[in-house]
C-alpha cells in the first residue's frame, strides 16, 4: 500500500476521504469515457466533439484527478481545502452523469 503517512487521527480520516473521492472521480471519468467509445455514435470527428463536450462537463472531476497527481508528485498530504475541492469534483461528476443519463 502506498498511501500518505498519517500524522494524527484526523489526518488519517482526511486522507481516506481524499483517496475515496479521487477514486470515485477516476471511476466516473473511466465510466463516461467507455460509454462514449462504446456508444457507436459516429465517425471519428463526431467522437472528438463528444469527447470535448465530455471533458467540459466533467472538468471539475478531471481537475480532481489532476490535483491528486500533483499532491502525489509533490509528496504533500491533502488538507481540508484540497479534500473539499476533490469532494466538489466528485459531487459535480455524480450530478453530471445522472443529468446526462436522463437526457
Amino acid at each position: 500500500m502506498s498511501g500518505f503517512t498519517c500524522s494524527s487521527r484526523a489526518q488519517c480520516r482526511l486522507n481516506g476521504l481524499f483517496g475515496t473521492a479521487v477514486a470515485l472521480c477516476a471511476l466516473m471519468l473511466l465510466w463516461s469515457g467507455v460509454a462514449i467509445l462504446t456508444s457507436g455514435a459516429a465517425p471519428l470527428p463526431a467522437l472528438g466533439r463528444m469527447a470535448g463536450v465530455w471533458l467540459t462537463l466533467l472538468l471539475p472531476t478531471s481537475l480532481s484527478v489532476v490535483l491528486w497527481g500533483v499532491m502525489r508528485a509533490t509528496g504533500r498530504q491533502p488538507g481540508w481545502l484540497t479534500t473539499g475541492l476533490v469532494l466538489i469534483g466528485a459531487v459535480w461528476g455524480i450530478v453530471m452523469l445522472n443529468g446526462v443519463a436522463r437526457l
